[in-house]
């Protein structure tokens, strides 16, 4: 159900979610009502209820619209437990997450768990609650105390066409019969991919964008 009249009079907030429910004369499910937005206009409280039974979900947001801490409470229901907060914890740098804690009343880490990247921003480990790091980092070289090294390299025919197009991993991407003498460098190029392992000459066509620029007579 869209908010007809602004929640709680607030103007900024027409035409936002106010509550979702069934149609059912008696609810089997919850009612989920929205009762505050942040500046970005993210929901900062939602509540959820059914019967006399009510949860509500707290959101704290960063001024970039990254969410900061959420919480849940419960009332009306005798069974339930309390849950810690949860906050995300971002690099001041990437502004990747790097970490999420779950802390008790008093602001201290109950559990959490963390998440390593590379210089690429790509995930290289990942540590549980109990302490167990998984890595999915490329084998460090000890002798030289450097990473493997990504390497490119193309080649052209005697016209300056982009004909090869080899990159990490043994890929690469060749341009065959027309596709080599219509395509020019700069432009998107589509071919077979071929030289990787395990693909047995069957792989998919993909598309790469060429960066190298050939001069006549390469």
């Amino acid at each position: 159900m869209v908010n007809a009249h602004p929640i709680g009079l607030e103007p900024q907030w027409a035409g936002l979610t106010c509550v979702t429910k069934t149609g059912e004369a008696t609810p089997t499910v919850p009612a989920v009502r929205t009762t505050g937005y942040s500046m970005l206009l993210a929901p900062t409280t939602t509540v959820e209820s059914l019967g006399t039974v009510t949860r509500t979900t707290t959101t704290a947001y960063l001024a970039d619209g990254r969410t900061a801490s959420s919480s849940t409470a419960t009332a009306g229901l005798a069974s339930s437990q309390a849950l810690p907060t949860t906050d995300y914890v971002y690099d001041p740098v990437t502004g990747l997450q790097t970490a999420t804690k779950s802390v008790d009343a008093a602001g201290v880490t109950i559990s959490s768990v963390s998440i390593g990247y590379d210089r690429w921003g790509r995930t290289v480990t990942y540590t549980d609650t109990d302490g167990t790091v998984i890595s999915t980092a490329k084998k460090l070289d000890t002798a030289s105390g450097t990473y493997p090294a990504y390497k490119f390299s193309a080649a052209c025919d005697a016209a300056g066409n982009m004909i090869v197009w080899a990159m990490p991993g043994g890929v690469a991407q060749t341009a065959r019969g027309a596709l080599a003498g219509t395509d020019r460098p700069g432009q998107w190029i589509s071919g077979q991919t071929q030289g990787r392992a395990g693909c047995g000459g069957q792989c998919s066509v993909r598309r790469v964008r060429v960066r190298v620029r050939c001069r006549q007579g390469a």
